[in-house]
């Protein structure tokens, strides 16, 4: 799940199911959001979601993701939880079903930044990810 992306944000929080006061994550206090969201449904809000290699669809689509957004005073997400079943890995049909759980601390919003990309040979394609030879 891409946070970066406005629509996903935008769909989390309107599959809010409850809204409370929570604790004080990088000096600012914040508010717990939870809900449940398929993954279709993200999907849908971001065009550029991939599982694996491939578009959630099927029972991909179907699966149930749980989170968590504390939202400071500021309006930024300083962290985020989900929690979700995937059943296998798309296109390997003997691989058992994977719960995940990530669980993302956004800090120093506003503040300098200085990353360097690695070099190109250090650098592999999304198809080179996906297509290990064996």
């Amino acid at each position: 799940m891409r946070l970066s992306n406005p629509g996903t944000l935008k769909a989390l929080l309107a599959s809010t199911k409850a809204k409370y006061p929570a604790g004080v994550y990088d000096g600012t206090r914040t508010t717990l959001h939870e809900g449940i969201i398929t993954l279709g449904e993200v999907a849908k809000a971001d065009p550029d979601l991939l599982v694996g290699a491939d578009r959630p669809t099927g029972k991909y689509a179907g699966v149930r993701i749980d989170w968590k957004l504390w939202i400071g005073q500021d309006q930024l997400v300083r962290r985020c939880h989900v929690s979700y079943l995937l059943p296998g890995v798309p296109g390997m049909d003997d691989f058992d079903p994977l719960q995940l759980v990530e669980d993302v601390r956004l800090s120093r919003w506003g503040r300098a930044t200085d990353i360097k990309p690695p070099a190109a040979d250090q650098v592999a394609t999304h198809d080179e990810l996906i297509n290990i030879p064996e």
